[in-house]
């Protein structure tokens, strides 16, 4: 009898953990083992977009849980926990290194922690794009901040893809689809694998973000970057931003010129002119 109940307990146990364990997702399995004092998970701000790359920086001398604290604030893994449990289940802790690593947002601990094993870039560099560059100048910087030339960034633009329609003519086809950020990259990387991080960035940003409104009015989504810019160009102040949308949409709508400053200084390739009447 004493054996019956003795099973009966740990039947009874083992359904609760489970349960336990199922409903709140492993993010306080380390509290419970540890008593209610034990730590408490950090897990991956809701606003981020997978398929981001990082770069995710290791200090030396940090535990598992520590760098899974890193990549869950970075997005790159859903919780620390879930990090530290990968490693622990692998027993590789003593092969994570310290050092810069690329990652990307979304991705399961089994595969961050791939990427961690092996090993940090050796070499890198980082390189800044600023916001509202024509794809001209995006070049031009590129080029300042590499060892390429002007002219290898152009001839790999032909080579690049998205998904969103952009490339596939001249330099102007890519306006607007090179996402402006500061990103690091190894020493040997090609100037088409830059301008492909930077289009496939540009992609999941888009990706992240509800269309439908435009849609609804029958503007793509290409359309909808092209009208933010000229609105992020001529705005001041944030209240200005809703009442200049409101104008290029209304624009738009009748088939009326824009006739806004961005828009004529783009069509003129000057930067900083005084428009007159006559450029208008």
């Amino acid at each position: 009898m004493k054996c019956g109940v003795a099973r009966l307990v740990t039947i009874v146990v083992t359904v609760v953990v489970v349960g336990v364990v199922a409903i709140v997702g492993g993010r306080r399995l380390a509290t419970w083992a540890g008593g209610l004092g034990g730590p408490t998970d950090v897990t991956t701000p809701s606003n981020i977009a997978p398929g981001v790359s990082v770069t995710i920086e290791v200090p030396a001398g940090s535990a598992a849980r520590q760098i899974g604290s890193i990549l869950a604030e970075k997005g790159v893994v859903s919780s620390a926990l879930a990090f530290e449990l990968a490693v622990r289940g692998s027993g590789v802790a003593e092969r994570l290194q310290a050092g810069t690593y690329l990652l990307e947002t979304g991705m399961t601990a089994g595969e961050a922690l791939n990427v961690l094993l092996e090993g940090p870039i050796v070499e890198s560099y980082r390189v800044t794009v600023p916001e509202g560059l024509w794809v001209t100048e995006i070049l031009d910087s590129l080029a300042a901040q590499t060892t390429y030339e002007r002219g290898d960034f152009e001839s790999a633009l032909s080579d690049i893809d998205s998904s969103h329609g952009y490339g596939g003519g001249d330099l102007r086809s890519w306006e607007g689809g090179l996402f402006p950020d500061t990103y690091e990259f190894a020493s040997d990387v090609s100037p088409k694998e830059i301008l492909q991080r930077m289009a496939t960035t540009m992609d999941q940003r888009i990706e992240s973000v509800d269309w439908s409104d435009l849609e609804a009015l029958g503007i793509t989504v290409k359309d909808g970057v092209i009208i933010a810019s000229i609105v992020e160009s001529e705005a001041k102040l944030d209240e200005d931003r809703p009442v200049i949308a409101g104008v290029v949409l209304n624009r738009l709508e009748i088939d009326m010129p824009l006739q806004i400053d961005a828009t004529v200084l783009y069509a003129l390739g000057e930067r900083g002119k005084v428009l007159s009447s006559k450029d208008l």
